[in-house]
């Protein structure tokens, strides 16, 4: 056993993620975590990486946000989130706000007809990347290019649709939520909380 790792059940437990929706976001591909860490057919273990990451996509989630978006979109801030507990792991003051963005873009294509497409983003989560990034969006409307060979065209017709997730409060929200589920998060490490003799004499 890893120290300060979990099982599936206590992940669950202590996010409030059903044990299946996080399965079937696995199954699914659409997991907020590169699957290829995990070793097929071993006994997984999961830490505070893994914890923040499924609570920053299901911040995600609740601004309309698909469950396959919202994990492509977690992914893509790895770096952001790895800065984030680094500095929590080494007890280092967190002086930059990250965050991660979801962004869509509004296209119309001459074969397809209009649709939102996913926009890739990969930086360091700061909130002038944030800016910059939907700044960038909102000035693309009206643009146009050809695509297939020049045998069709897609022009940005709308957006950006964003949705954005505060690192460090989704942070604050876990560790909250782990306590009040019997464990403790610290950076990538998670605990769980060791009960007295009277606690475990009273549910005895």
């Amino acid at each position: 056993m890893s120290l300060g790792t979990v099982r599936l059940q206590s992940l669950s437990d202590l996010t409030s993620r059903p044990r299946e929706a996080i399965r079937n976001a696995q199954k699914a591909g659409a997991a907020p975590w590169d699957e290829a860490e995990f070793v097929e057919g071993g006994q997984r273990r999961y830490d505070g990486y893994h914890a923040l990451a499924l609570m920053l996509a299901e911040g995600l989630m609740a601004q309309k946000i698909s469950m396959d978006l919202a994990g492509q979109f977690v992914r893509a801030h790895g770096n952001a989130i790895k800065l984030f507990l680094h500095e929590v792991t080494e007890s280092q003051p967190v002086i930059t706000p990250r965050f991660v963005l979801a962004l869509l873009r509004g296209v119309e294509d001459t074969w397809t007809g209009p649709a939102w497409m996913p926009v890739d983003l990969h930086g360091y989560g700061t909130e002038a990347e944030v800016i910059d990034c939907i700044s960038a969006e909102v000035k693309k409307v009206g643009s146009s290019c050809d695509t297939r060979g020049g045998n069709s065209q897609r022009r940005v017709i709308s957006g950006p649709w964003s949705a954005v997730v505060s690192i460090p409060e989704t942070y604050r929200l876990l560790k909250l939520r782990a306590e009040a589920a019997g464990f403790i998060v610290d950076g990538y490490r998670i605990f769980k909380i060791a009960k007295d003799e009277a606690e475990a004499e009273a549910e005895g």
